[in-house]
């Protein structure tokens, strides 16, 4: 109670560079992590006959697959997308999250995947609507600006810094 807790999702075959490009395993991943999700929030109102506040974190390929498990509504109050090609979704309308959860995203200014908007609109884009978490400038001088694809998550850069406080339940700082 009042703590936070972290699962860590990988229920799919993650695309190699064959099928890096098309977007069926994202849709085939969609079923398993609506379920896991609606099984999560179950357990939480069967222990606490509450739902418990969800943050959906997905990077790359699996904020495409996040983004199509939000199409329609699911037990998910925050979504994060972390260097994303897209999300099958042309603004942030068309992600279901409860409530008045938001859409954040972190795009580091050196992550050329991210700028391809391969798997639709780019969320990073000001017309898509989603809230733009620190990941090129710093917010706090005392952490390190995120660098290219895959260092999101890095200890002390400012999009983990972001991250932690959307899943904290502060938001953007």
């Amino acid at each position: 109670p009042g703590g936070v807790a972290v699962v860590a999702w990988l229920g799919y075959l993650a695309p190699d560079l064959a099928t890096v490009l098309s977007a069926d395993r994202a849709h085939a991943a969609v079923p398993e992590l609506r379920s896991t999700l609606a099984g999560l929030d179950a357990r939480a109102v069967h222990l606490h006959g509450r739902p418990q506040h969800t943050t959906l974190v997905g990077h790359s390929y699996g904020s495409l697959v996040s983004g199509l498990s939000l199409r329609e509504p699911v037990a998910v109050d925050d979504l994060v997308l972390l260097g994303s090609p897209g999300v099958a979704a042309d603004d942030r309308g068309e992600l279901h999250v409860r409530g008045d959860g938001g859409v954040y995203v972190v795009e580091a200014a050196d992550d050329l995947v991210a700028d391809t908007g391969y798997f639709g609109s780019d969320p990073s884009r000001r017309a898509f609507g989603a809230d733009e978490l620190p990941g090129s400038v710093p917010a706090d001088p005392a952490l390190a600006l995120t660098r290219g694809h895959s260092h999101y998550l890095d200890a002390g850069t400012t999009s983990l810094d972001g991250v932690a406080a959307v899943v904290a339940g502060r938001g953007p700082r």
